[in-house]
C-alpha cells in the first residue's frame, strides 16, 4: 500500500500522528473485528483514514491515497476543528492560520475556517481579512464560492 510505503514512515508524518493522535490500523480484508469497525464507520474504500474524537465520533475522513503535505495540513485542520468545537476560537484560529501558512494544499480551506473562528471570537474584521485572502488567492476553489456573497452583488 502506497501510504504504508511512502507516507506513514516519513518521520514528520509519524511525529504529527503520534504527537496528537492515537493511531489504529485495521486490516478489513482479513480481520472480522476490523470488518465490523469498517461497517460501523461506513468504510467504502481502502485505504480509508479516519480521525475520530475520544468518543469515537468521526471528525475527518480521507478515502484513497493522500500525500504527505495534504495529510499534514489536514491533521492541523482537525486540531483546529477540535478547538473550535470546544469554543476555544483563539486556539482554533492559531491552528487554521498554521495550516494556511505551512500547507498550500489546504490553505483555502484553512483560511475559510480561520475567518469563521475569528468571527466567532468577536473579530468581524478578521473574518473579512481571511475571506479576502480566499477570494483573491484561491478563486477557483469551493472555498471562494462559499465566501463569494461578500464580494459579488
Amino acid at each position: 500500500m502506497r501510504l504504508d510505503a511512502a507516507v506513514y514512515p516519513d518521520p514528520e508524518v509519524a511525529h504529527a500522528i503520534t504527537q496528537t493522535f492515537v493511531p489504529v490500523k485495521l486490516n478489513i480484508l482479513e480481520d472480522a473485528d476490523a470488518q465490523q469497525v469498517a461497517q460501523q464507520y461506513h468504510v467504502r474504500w481502502t485505504p480509508t483514514l479516519l480521525v475520530a474524537d475520544g468518543d469515537g465520533v468521526e471528525q475527518l475522513r480521507f478515502e484513497g491515497f493522500i500525500g504527505k503535505e495534504r495529510l499534514l495540513g489536514k491533521l492541523v485542520l482537525v486540531q483546529g476543528f477540535a478547538a473550535f468545537h470546544r469554543s476555544d476560537f483563539a486556539s482554533a484560529a492559531q491552528r487554521f492560520e498554521e495550516a494556511a501558512q505551512r500547507y498550500p494544499s489546504v490553505a483555502a480551506e484553512a483560511l475559510f475556517w480561520l475567518g469563521v473562528a475569528r468571527y466567532k471570537g468577536g473579530d468581524l474584521e478578521g473574518l473579512k481579512a481571511a475571506w479576502t485572502q480566499v477570494w483573491n488567492n484561491y478563486p477557483d476553489t469551493e472555498w471562494a464560492e462559499r465566501v463569494s456573497f461578500l464580494f459579488t452583488s
